[in-house]
């Protein structure tokens, strides 16, 4: 089942909102670590445009990692759209902006993938307890080539990533004042 939570239809996330509280994910040795979620675009979000993304930092970086916004499939990120750096400096969301709005189009997989160096015993990545799809879930990767889910490790979480997408335009009409 494909669980994908919505607020204010102006973010798209691939976790569960409801779940309580977040896990740690890391690697025992230093490195890079990848990891992201693949965004499947309904029709309901045809024609809308992003500006940035988000990512729930565990704790405080050493270097700054960078946040990927691109087109693939289930298994590979095809085709980059933008990119942007991130810093936490302690616990929670760290926003990326993009350099340009970019269209979503129905139809599209569109990955949020973050890739950031840690040393030994650091674990950079939060997930949450929703349920982990095989599709679109949380993968990881070592090399940025080869990905696998969670699932594959028997762990059921997601990463806590956000797409921002760009409020719709808001309708103005004629306000009239009457003179007293």
């Amino acid at each position: 089942m494909l669980l994908l939570s919505q607020s204010n239809r102006d973010t798209l996330r691939w976790y569960d909102t409801t779940t309580v509280g977040y896990e740690h994910v890391g690697l025992t040795l230093g490195g890079y670590l990848h990891w992201a979620n693949i965004l499947p675009i309904g029709s309901e979000y045809d024609g809308r445009t992003v500006h940035s993304g988000r990512v729930h930092i565990w704790e405080a970086m050493d270097w700054a990692g960078l946040m990927r916004l691109c087109r693939g499939d289930h298994a590979h990120p095809i085709f980059l759209l933008d990119s942007g750096t991130f810093h936490s400096t302690g616990y929670g969301f760290y926003g990326v902006f993009f350099g340009d709005s970019v269209v979503l189009h129905e139809g599209d997989y569109v990955w949020l993938w973050c890739t950031q160096w840690h040393a030994m015993g650091q674990e950079p990545a939060t997930t949450d307890g929703g349920p982990c799809n095989p599709d679109y879930g949380f993968l990881v990767s070592l090399d940025g080539v080869n990905w696998g889910s969670m699932c594959t490790y028997y762990f059921s979480y997601n990463c806590v990533m956000e797409l921002i997408l760009t409020p719709l335009d808001v309708k103005e009409g004629r306000l009239d004042l009457a003179e007293s």
